[in-house]
């Protein structure tokens, strides 16, 4: 019998495992034909990883010695064979002093890495990366990167491992995803990124995204987004992925099917795409994706695909999450939800319900975030409503952090000081979920409605 009792609380998250295995194998059988996939071959710049060649260059700055010349053999050694013999060639056997032939190894390099760069069919890309690398001065310059390449080699060699220019012979640091396009082969809007700037601030360090949830037309998604921007990001660029609806049923079953991780959506793919583009621009800089309901559960999916080296890059803010995601998937996780907001139960914890992921959320005081708020306009939306003055208070000091240095708290200083206290809903999530649904629908007839959400072209401040 206390065997039994002690399965209650976790009654939840079985239904909801056995949902989604069903959902999954459906979603397999459903999407078995080979046209309703696309295999997406995503590659990742190299900027943790010093090249040999670059290790090699700054060594022949130094003034002859034995040991140095060893060491550059070494090095020399650890280049892929094509750039090896590139560099042989370029340095020669032209004399048998050995302080002359050292003295020879610095302008061989900036010949072999010249060339690579004169015969490369898109050397915008390395522009480009070196502009980043000189921390993007400002200039009106336009072609800054091509008129700099060669005043600093070091630069310039590390701009072109990032993209891949100085291994041929060597594994590029790349994978595959499998993402389900069949999903969306009858919708009016598919996923897509859009920018939105307009009349919006640049952000001077790193870059905010933004993914909707379920049941968003492209209109509500754009709203949702300057809302966001306009209250939490200072009138700050966002970039968003729009992931469209299908209806609430469909859009239901597409989220079951994402916890089940057996069939990835295109939202998927554009995070990640979005994310790598990124990377490839910005070396040492963090992004920050912010991600609504179900938008989380596309955001735990392209988190997981990606290596440890880039999730540590990037920072999330996932509000009133359909799925947990774990601290350590990525920089920072913040999975913010509000008090007596139904999804809280609902949201899943791992792709097994039997491996147990820590919850890691941080549940929201609405007398902590907003002690000022009137009770009854603490319900005007609902508490899911990712505009609740309480949610907005929160996300609007995360992301006020993130705009000044990069960065962004630690989570555990947010939850203790927004966080709620000792509750039974803590110790029943699912019950206490039932509990605040049906309370919701009383709540509802006298609610009054949310104010309207500011346009996509607020004007800046």
């Amino acid at each position: 019998m206390g065997s039994l009792l002690s399965w209650f609380p976790r009654t939840g998250e079985v239904l909801k495992y056995v949902a989604s295995q069903t959902f999954g194998l459906a979603a397999a059988a459903i999407f078995s034909d080979p046209k309703d996939h696309e295999i997406v071959t995503l590659t990742y710049p190299n900027w943790s990883q010093e090249h040999p060649l670059s290790a090699l260059f700054k060594k022949s700055l130094a003034p002859y010695t034995p040991k140095r010349e060893e060491e550059a053999l070494a090095l020399l050694k650890k280049l892929s064979p094509t750039l090896q013999d590139q560099v042989n060639d370029a340095w020669g056997n032209r004399t048998t002093d050995k302080q002359a032939k050292w003295a020879q190894l610095t302008p061989a390099i900036r010949r072999v890495v010249s060339k690579i760069l004169n015969n490369d069919p898109n050397p915008d890309a390395i522009y480009g990366a070196i502009y980043a690398l000189a921390d993007k001065p400002t200039t009106d310059d336009l072609n800054w990167g091509k008129n700099h390449a060669m005043e600093d080699t070091a630069r310039l060699i590390q701009a072109m491992h990032a993209h891949h220019r100085l291994s041929p012979d060597e594994k590029i640091s790349q994978f595959s995803v499998d993402i389900c396009s069949g999903m969306e082969k009858n919708l009016h809007d598919h996923t897509h990124t859009f920018q939105l700037n307009w009349g919006r601030k640049e952000v001077s360090q790193g870059k905010i995204g933004y993914i909707n949830g379920m049941n968003f037309t492209k209109q509500d998604a754009e709203n949702n987004a300057g809302t966001i921007s306009w209250h939490c990001a200072d009138n700050h660029a966002l970039e968003c992925v729009y992931s469209p609806t299908q209806g609430k049923m469909i859009d239901r079953m597409n989220a079951l099917i994402q916890i089940s991780g057996s069939t990835l959506n295109p939202a998927t793919k554009e995070l990640l795409q979005n994310w790598i583009r990124f990377f490839y621009t910005h070396p040492t800089e963090r992004y920050l994706q912010i991600a609504y309901s179900r938008g989380a559960l596309e955001t735990y999916n392209a988190l997981q695909l990606l290596p440890q080296e880039l999730r540590d890059r990037i920072i999330v803010i996932a509000i009133a999450p359909a799925r947990n995601i774990p601290g350590k998937f990525a920089h920072k996780v913040y999975n913010l939800c509000l008090e007596g907001d139904p999804i809280k139960a609902f949201s899943y914890q791992g792709i097994n319900a039997w491996k147990r992921e820590p919850k890691e959320d941080i549940t929201l005081s609405i007398k902590k975030c907003a002690p000022h708020l009137e009770e009854e306009d603490s319900e005007i939306g609902g508490r899911h409503n990712p505009h609740h003055a309480a949610m907005r208070k929160v996300v609007s000091e995360i992301i006020d952090s993130y705009l000044k240095t990069n960065d962004c708290p630690d989570p555990s200083v947010i939850k203790q000081k927004y966080k709620v206290s000792f509750s039974l809903a803590q110790v029943f999530p699912f019950t206490a979920a039932i509990l605040s649904a049906i309370a919701s629908l009383f709540r509802f007839k006298k609610k009054r409605k949310a104010p309207p959400l500011l346009p996509v072209t607020a004007p800046t401040a």
